[in-house]
């Protein structure tokens, strides 16, 4: 049983990186973009300044706030071992602040948030969100206690 845990902690560990890592990835897709496009006039000032451009700042707001927020959680995330783990923790926790922010940038900031797509991503992606949080706490719950019945 015990080989099987390892294993499946091994995975899931894997699986959580590679997401993260896929988030920054297209994070900084997104940037670079931004700053290609010609459609709205954005610079490296508007894209780490809330409210600094004209096209929709309110949105725009969000995903510098994102920005900050996967910064912090990263950056905090390769400097684990240097961190005492409960601070790591507290901030590690903000990832889930960051799926909400992002969430709100996402369906507020686009040109295709009026299109049928964008809503149901958010519904799914939230609804997976939720069930992942709360089977982690669960896994957590039981392991914390391993005489309680489940």
């Amino acid at each position: 049983m015990s080989a099987r845990r390892v294993r499946s902690l091994n995975y899931s560990l894997v699986t959580h990186r590679a997401t993260a890592a896929l988030g920054v990835a297209f994070t900084v897709v997104h940037i670079v973009a931004l700053l290609a496009d010609n459609f709205v006039d954005i610079g490296w000032f508007e894209v780490l300044m809330p409210f600094a451009t004209i096209w929709r700042p309110g949105p725009v707001a969000w995903g510098v706030a994102g920005l900050y927020l996967l910064v912090l959680v990263e950056a905090t995330s390769l400097i684990r071992r240097h961190l005492p783990y409960i601070r790591w923790r507290r901030i590690h926790l903000n990832s889930y602040l960051l799926f909400a922010v992002i969430t709100i940038h996402f369906l507020s900031a686009g040109t295709d948030v009026h299109r049928w797509v964008p809503q149901p991503v958010a519904v799914v992606s939230g609804a997976l969100l939720l069930t992942a949080a709360g089977w982690a706490y669960v896994r957590a719950d039981r392991q914390a206690d391993p005489t309680r019945a489940g």
